[in-house]
């Protein structure tokens, strides 16, 4: 069986796989990815792990979709037969 690489970007919610807080990716630097979560006080707090430490609990659709979306919502899509 073959290993999925999995990659995060920023504003991918994550989690590290022994468990804690749910963090949101900032950004990567050389394998590591910088997070960013806030504690029950509403501290923020900032802190660099390896991909090979976390588990991703939400991927955002890519920004493209939600074009497409608004696209669709704001006309009307006709299929016309021939």
């Amino acid at each position: 069986m073959q290993d999925t690489v999995v990659r995060l970007a920023e504003g991918d919610l994550v989690q590290l796989k022994t468990g804690g807080p749910v963090m949101a990716v900032r950004f990567e630097v050389d394998q590591l990815l910088l997070c960013i979560w806030t504690d029950a006080s509403g501290a923020v707090h900032r802190r660099t792990f390896s991909k090979d430490q976390l588990q991703v609990i939400y991927k955002p659709p890519p920004l493209w979709l939600y074009a497409v979306a608004g696209l669709t919502q704001r006309s009307r899509i006709v299929a016309v037969s021939m």
